[in-house]
């Protein structure tokens, strides 16, 4: 009886172990597939796609060296002139509610910047576009 016992703990134990470690193979496939892969041009976007962030927080994007472009924000071009760059690195952002440039804050919910972005030594024609979604509090 008390093999018996022991059979049927080490069974249990293994079904247990089994149904875990699958458990914890498909939790981490499914946060994998959740993460956007960025073009290798980008470094960073800011807030991150999916993230919650300050109606007036920046949104921006980081690129490798040698690169420049524009951002649109709900497809409306920001200009040129209220776009900052990011000191010590290629890359660019926009502060939605600037008072000193008369920048609105954006209305809550949902929404998407689309940077274009090419080398610096090329037409901007060349450029590609990369387009993130955010919500706004």
């Amino acid at each position: 009886m008390k093999r018996v016992l022991n059979l049927r703990s080490l069974l249990i134990t293994l079904v247990l172990g089994a149904v875990l470690f699958l458990f914890v193979v498909a939790f981490s496939q499914s946060e994998d597939e959740r993460v956007p892969q960025l073009p290798k041009e980008v470094v960073r976007v800011f807030p991150a796609d999916g993230d919650v962030n300050l109606r007036q927080d920046r949104i921006g994007i980081q690129l490798a060296q040698g690169y420049t472009g524009t951002l649109r924000l709900d497809r409306v071009e920001i200009p040129a002139d209220q776009l900052q760059p990011i000191t010590g690195f290629a890359g660019f952002s926009y502060t939605p509610g600037d008072e000193a440039l008369g920048t609105p804050s954006l209305s809550e919910g949902r929404h998407c910047a689309t940077a274009r972005f090419w080398r610096a030594t090329e037409a901007p024609e060349t450029g590609i576009e990369y387009t993130w979604c955010f919500t706004a509090a």
